[in-house]
Order: C-alpha cells, then structure tokens, then sequence
C-alpha cells in the first residue's frame, strides 16, 4: 500500500506561510475554519501549514486554536513544516511519513506521546493508557527489527505493539486489547 493510498480519503489543506503576506495573519484562521468545516462534514482532514516560522507568535495562536477545537471536540491533523523539512508527498523515505502519520493518529486521541532511546535501542512512541506504559515501533518496509521495542517491554515491563502498513488501521483497537 502506498502512502498516497492511506491518505485518499483525507481532504488536505496546505498553506505556505511564506507565500501569504506574513504580516497578516488572519489567513490562517480563515484556513483553520475551512478545516473545521470540513471535519463537520464527517471529513478527516489534515492541515498542512509550510514555513510555519514566518508567522508572528505562530505556537501562540496555534495552540489558541487547537486547544479551542480540542474542547468541542472537533479535532483534525495538523502538521507544521519548517524549511528543512522534506515534502509530505514525494516518494523518498516513506518509513519516516509513516512514522509521522501514525504520531499524528497517535497525538489525536493521546494527549502526551513520547519516544524512548538509549544507547542504539530506540522505540519510536510511548504513551500512556490505561495506567500501561506502551511502546510502539512503526515499519513500513520489510525489515522488522523490533530489538529496541524488546528491550523498551523489559526493561520498564511495558506492552509494546508493532505498527505495520498490514495492521496500522487498526492501530486504536491493538492498543485497547493491551
């Protein structure tokens, strides 16, 4: 399955902040609200916001507006890009977009995701649920090495749960049955 696959029953809304008279920011709210609209529609939506360094108190106002949708309910993906950071939707490194599709799933219903690594042992989320610590390793291709997962379930006796492009739809109802 490929990335633009998983993603074809998304409405996305990308901006560059760059290309918008940056001094002005009432843009963004009028994209957020389309958002909001679409989500109200039954649409899952992802918003895409480039170059989000140029917008003056950007994390401010952000925040502001997740934190309000957050409270009624009205959640949607947000994702904000930085100069260096790669396109969404070339074809190279599909593991990392994957990985980053799978936070965002994450980050909607959990409120603190974290990751764990020590030495070359990595796990790539940690959340809490349920009072159980959880480790959660994302793969996208063939290549499966779980060992840092392994020694994350050990050494902090945590459930662990391998995400796949097999399985990740069903990536809420894994953690539940931990």
């Amino acid at each position: 399955m490929q990335l633009n696959d998983l993603l074809k029953d998304h409405t996305i809304i990308y901006e560059n902040a760059d290309s918008v008279f940056s001094s002005k920011t009432h843009w963004l709210k009028d994209r957020w609200l389309e958002a909001r609209l679409k989500v109200q529609d039954q649409k899952k939506v992802i918003f895409i916001i480039d170059e989000v360094q140029s917008i003056p108190d950007w994390s401010r106002m952000i925040k502001g507006l997740w934190d309000q949708d957050k409270r009624q309910k009205n959640l949607f993906h947000v994702v904000l890009l930085a100069p260096a950071f790669m396109s969404l939707f070339g074809d190279t490194d599909k593991g990392r977009k994957f990985e980053l599709m799978i936070g965002l799933e994450l980050l909607k219903k959990y409120e603190e995701v974290f990751y764990w690594r020590e030495g070359n042992a990595e796990v790539d989320f940690v959340i809490k649920h349920k009072k159980k610590i959880i480790g959660i390793e994302v793969k996208s291709g063939n290549k499966r090495d779980t060992r840092g997962l392994e020694i994350f379930g050990s050494t902090f006796k945590a459930k662990t749960l391998l995400i796949t492009l097999e399985n990740f739809e069903r990536l809420h109802d894994l953690i539940e049955a931990l």
